[in-house]
């Protein structure tokens, strides 16, 4: 689901894959986020799994009939996220983005974004929705977790 390529530092080395649907977008923001130090070497790792740890938690406090974002593309004119509802029998990911700025949410710090996008729009009109268990979408996120 989430992977990050050590062979690009900063620009095109994260790819973000679930059913056919696959992203590449920069580490840029998490190679900045104050989480951590700039001189920690594992800096950037270490906040793409505080992300995915956050994403995990918002799935498994995700009510029925709710809605949450999980932001992954932090550009400066945009974010790129995972629109994931419980509609009760399982939970239904559409990827899209916000023209909420990147610099405006850190990646360690995704807690008022998940629940407040205001402005969804689908990434290309030919996605689309997607169906999984939680313990699905769980289990790949922990995977993609163990893989960095």
């Amino acid at each position: 689901m989430f992977q990050a390529n050590s062979g690009k530092k900063g620009h095109d080395d994260i790819v973000v894959k679930f059913g056919s649907y696959e992203w590449t977008c920069d580490s840029y923001y998490f190679s900045i986020d104050p989480y951590f130090p700039d001189n920690d070497p594992q800096k950037t790792t270490k906040i793409i799994r505080i992300l995915l740890d956050q994403w995990i938690h918002a799935i498994e406090t995700l009510g029925n009939g709710e809605t949450i974002y999980l932001p992954y593309d932090f550009s400066d004119e945009y974010i790129a996220c995972i629109r994931v509802k419980n509609n009760g029998e399982a939970l239904s990911l559409l990827a899209g983005y916000t023209d909420i700025p990147g610099y405006s949410v850190w990646p360690s710090q995704i807690n008022q974004f998940v629940r407040n996008v205001r402005d969804f729009r689908l990434l290309s009109n030919d996605l689309k929705e997607l169906s999984f268990s939680s313990s699905e979408i769980i289990g790949e996120i922990q995977s993609s977790k163990a893989a960095l």
